[in-house]
């Protein structure tokens, strides 16, 4: 969860300089908030990588279960019919 709270914290920090490039027309407030906006894509992507992670994880897991059990069953339906 720390990568989700840092993400919070880097958009709740965001919009600070985001309200005074817009509003106020401030260019170095653009600069910073530009700069701001890569950091929050790093982490967002550093989110779907782990995401992406624990899914392959989880169907390598049911990949595993499901070849042992279909081994499992293979060998009971060859030691029957012989």
């Amino acid at each position: 969860m720390n990568r989700f709270e840092e993400l919070k914290n880097c958009v709740d920090n965001l919009f600070k300089d985001l309200k005074k490039f817009f509003i106020k027309k401030n260019k170095s407030a653009g600069v910073r908030a530009r700069k701001k906006l890569q950091k929050c894509k790093k982490l967002c992507q550093e989110i779907r990588n782990y995401i992406q992670k624990i899914k392959l994880e989880d169907y390598q897991k049911r990949a595993e279960v499901y070849s042992s059990r279909a081994a499992f069953l293979a060998e009971n339906f060859f030691r029957k019919t012989n």
